[in-house]
């Protein structure tokens, strides 16, 4: 957990550009506010910088305060106004539903990000989607089910040099399953 607060602060305070250029996989639990720079909703390339949704770096500072409650009423008022906000900010909703053990609707979420993730054409995004939901599978003890998001995550990523691919395999194959005792 330490690993994952000491990330988000760092590119909270670097810029966006090297931010990304330093990560390699996404912490399974925080969104990145400011790789939203990359995001084409945002802003055209070349065109200045672009404008960056300030629910989205507020979302992740409520993600690091473990205040999940905040990052939902957050991301609820994206989702009404879908059109125009950013895939990051349903991958906050994402990884704040994971935080609270809300499995499915993490998984959901998730999933619905990577898409929109796609639609901007962003493929750090999709990454970092498709890992969200192979760790929230793993970790929820549903293993067959995370082997598989893994092995998407390890397809998506191996060809384009996103990722670590090879790090995906590995944790497909230390998945435990979670015996529920009543």
């Amino acid at each position: 957990m330490d690993r994952r607060i000491l990330f988000i602060v760092a590119c909270l305070s670097s810029a966006a550009a090297a931010c990304a250029a330093s990560t390699r996989h996404p912490a399974p639990d925080v969104g990145v506010a400011s790789m939203q720079a990359r995001d084409t909703a945002h802003g055209t390339p070349g065109a200045g910088p672009p404008q960056i949704d300030p629910r989205t770096t507020q979302a992740v500072e409520a993600l690091v305060a473990h205040d999940y409650a905040k990052v939902l009423a957050l991301t609820q008022s994206a989702e009404s106004s879908e059109a125009s906000a950013s895939p990051w900010l349903e991958y906050d909703r994402a990884s704040a539903l994971a935080g609270l053990d809300r499995t499915d609707a993490a998984i959901e979420a998730f999933t619905k990000a990577a898409s929109r993730f796609r639609q901007a054409r962003d493929d750090a995004g999709v990454a970092r989607a498709l890992w969200g939901k192979a760790h929230t599978l793993d970790e929820a003890g549903r293993c067959a089910e995370a082997r598989q998001a893994y092995a998407q995550y390890e397809s998506f990523v191996g060809p384009k040099g996103l990722g670590d691919a090879e790090r995906a395999a590995r944790y497909a194959g230390t998945c435990r399953l979670h015996l529920s005792v009543r």
